[in-house]
């Protein structure tokens, strides 16, 4: 729900890729819950992780080429989804229906990892106007922060422990905190960016009333 009330508020360019990330979450979202409640097959769920890896790779990677400045970023961004896609389309095809390679997963926790770290590099390098965390992008950058770093170890080791239902609970515990804890860092960016759109057109308002004001009295 609170993916489907962000796009509303998510129309500008700049921005326009995060609501679509934010789209394509409820709809995987959704499909998920389906495919417990009615398919029940392992192997489905893996294809559906995999389609949703794919299109979250893709979305937030084509977000931060919008939001850096770094001149070499679209060789990097464009090259690092390359190989991404490429390898994803050669782990479905190698992997049995019932298996789920979790390097894809690393390798995705650590591209952004790098990307996050650039662009907070970055935003502490431009942000002279006013505080970093007045900017939605940086409690959107917090939250995938957050997420990719407290996933990545978990996801590193869970291929060799999945057979361990002890392993198996903790990670579902693990991920479900870090996945929470991402969500509500994304509702604060989210609040973030309505004020700053309620805030501008109260200004602008203000101007034209003033404008009209000095008007009359002329």
């Amino acid at each position: 729900m609170v993916c489907l009330f962000a796009l509303r508020k998510f129309i500008k360019r700049d921005i326009l890729p995060f609501s679509l990330y934010l789209l394509a979450t409820a709809v995987f979202a959704y499909l998920s819950i389906i495919q417990q409640i009615f398919i029940k097959s392992v192997g489905y769920q893996f294809f559906l992780i995999r389609l949703f890896l794919l299109a979250e790779f893709s979305l937030l990677a084509y977000y931060y080429m919008l939001q850096l400045h770094w001149k070499h970023k679209k060789i990097v961004i464009w090259g690092a989804g390359s190989i991404y896609l490429c390898y994803s389309l050669f782990s479905l095809i190698q992997s049995a229906p019932g298996e789920f390679d979790f390097f894809l997963v690393v390798a995705e926790s650590l591209f952004f990892l790098f990307i996050m770290l650039l662009f907070f590099y970055e935003k502490m390098k431009y942000s002279l106007k006013e505080p970093v965390y007045y900017s939605p992008q940086f409690w959107f950058s917090v939250a995938f922060l957050v997420y990719f770093s407290g996933n990545f170890f978990l996801f590193l080791v869970t291929q060799s422990n999945i057979q361990n239902q002890q392993f198996i609970t903790n990670y579902n515990m693990m991920y479900g905190f870090f996945t929470i804890l991402k969500n509500i860092i994304l509702c604060v960016g989210i609040y973030t960016h309505i004020q700053n759109t309620n805030n501008r057109r109260d200004r602008r308002h203000s101007r034209i009333d003033t404008q009209i004001n000095l008007d009359y009295v002329r």
